[in-house]
C-alpha cells in the first residue's frame, strides 16, 4: 500500500499542484490535522475537495487550528478517523485529533486525561484486520517528531496507545518543526511536515517493512 502523508495545510494549498502527481498514484491520502487555519465546515470542504481532485481516497484527523466544523464535515464525508476506526486491505486505520493545551488558545484542545480515555475508547484489537495503522494530530512524547528545538512537547497518551497497541506506522503533525522519522520498538514514526511549506511523506507499506520518503 502506497500512502501519501500530509499535515498542517492551514488552509494553504500553493504547494498542492507540485504534489499532485504523487498524490494521484497513492492508494490512500492521510491528513494529520489543521487543515484550515481557524475555519470551519466551508473551509474544510474546499480543501477536501481541492485534494480530491487528484485522489479520492482521503483519510483525515481534524487539528488543534481546526474548528468543531471541521470534524463534522470529516465525519459527514465517512473520513474522519478522530476517535474511531476504518478497515481496509487487512488494516485497522484508526486516529485521534486536536492537541495538548498550546501556549495560545486554539479551539481544538484536549487535556491529557481525554486524551488517554479518547485513545482506550478506541479498542483496536476488537478489529479483524491485522496490522494497525495510527494518526493522530499530537505527537507521542520523547521522540524526533515532537521535538521542537530540543522541547519535547508531545503526548504521553498517545506515546502510551502505541506501545501498548504496536501499530504498524503512527504519523502525526503539529510541531512543524519535527518533520521527520523515528522509532518506538516495532512502529514507524513520521511527521510529514507542514504541507503550508512544501512538506510531505511518501510511505509504502509491504507486508512488514515500511519504507518512508519526506518530501
Amino acid at each position: 500500500m502506497n500512502i501519501i502523508a500530509l499535515s498542517d495545510i492551514h488552509g494553504w494549498l500553493e504547494y498542492l499542484p507540485a504534489v499532485g502527481k504523487q498524490l494521484a498514484k497513492a492508494d490512500l491520502v492521510m491528513i494529520a490535522g489543521d487543515i484550515t487555519h481557524f475555519g470551519q465546515w466551508e473551509q474544510a470542504e474546499e480543501i477536501i475537495s481541492q485534494i480530491r481532485t487528484y485522489n479520492q481516497h482521503v483519510l483525515a484527523v481534524a487539528g488543534n487550528c481546526d474548528k468543531f466544523g471541521v470534524d463534522e464535515y470529516l465525519a459527514s464525508e465517512g473520513i474522519n478517523l478522530g476517535r474511531s476506526y476504518v478497515e481496509t486491505g487487512g488494516i485497522t486505520f484508526c486516529g485521534l485529533g486536536g492537541s495538548l493545551p498550546c501556549p495560545g488558545h486554539t479551539p481544538n484542545e484536549l487535556s491529557e486525561q481525554v486524551f488517554t480515555e479518547s485513545l482506550e475508547e478506541l479498542s483496536p484489537e476488537k478489529s479483524s484486520a491485522g496490522k494497525i495503522v495510527f494518526m493522530t494530530h499530537q505527537p507521542a512524547v520523547g521522540t524526533a517528531v515532537d521535538n521542537a528545538g530540543g522541547m519535547h512537547s508531545g503526548s504521553t497518551a498517545v506515546r502510551d496507545f502505541i506501545e501498548k497497541n504496536k501499530p504498524v506506522l503512527a504519523i502525526s503533525g503539529h510541531i512543524h518543526e519535527a518533520a521527520g522519522i523515528d522509532h518506538i520498538g516495532p512502529t514507524t514514526l513520521v511527521n510529514p511536515g507542514p504541507l503550508r511549506a512544501g512538506n510531505y511523506a511518501c510511505i509504502e507499506l509491504n507486508g512488514d517493512k515500511i519504507k518512508v520518503d519526506l518530501h
